[in-house]
């Protein structure tokens, strides 16, 4: 099992996508290999609204089409609905309807288990922190905290 080791700070993409912030003291280290996280409105698969949880290596350019190594959780709730709360790909009915490691945009594999932890607060209504835990498809684990910054994207649900 793969362990946090590393002191890697944990960073929130600003809304513009071009910055960072500084890490929150006292907060739980990055997932190992995805310091970054950010977080985009979305659909679910029944055209309701839902929200994605990136974790990656970089800033991305897009938020919803990142390039590069990243980790995407997308969870059937509101944005608003999920502070608080805790959602697995074993929850019944799924709310957890996404979640995948991608090596670049087009390369995307199943993640075999995924639990994300959801604070009750954040700094502002646009932050959210939490603790992740994922299995990747070789059968490696990994787990840490996110502190990520939503991105509300102009999209049309149902």
């Amino acid at each position: 099992m793969k362990s946090l080791t590393a002191c890697a700070p944990v960073l929130a993409i600003l809304a513009s996508g071009c910055g960072v912030t500084e890490p929150l003291d006292g907060f739980p280290l990055a997932l190992d290999g995805f310091p970054v996280a950010w977080m985009v409105t979305s659909c679910s698969p029944v055209d309701g609204p839902a929200v994605e949880l990136y974790m990656g290596q970089a800033v991305p350019g897009e938020a919803s089409n990142p390039s590069g190594p990243h980790l995407r959780i997308a969870i059937d709730r509101r944005a608003e609905e999920v502070r608080g709360n805790r959602y697995t790909s074993d929850d019944d009915p799924p709310s957890i309807f996404v979640a995948q490691h991608c090596v670049d945009r087009d390369q995307c594999y199943a993640l075999t288990s995924v639990a994300v932890e959801f604070d009750r607060s954040g700094n502002t209504t646009h932050e959210y922190t939490g603790h992740l835990q994922i299995t990747l498809p070789d059968g490696s684990k990994l787990q840490g905290g996110f502190h990520a910054q939503l991105h509300e994207l102009l999209i049309l649900c149902g």
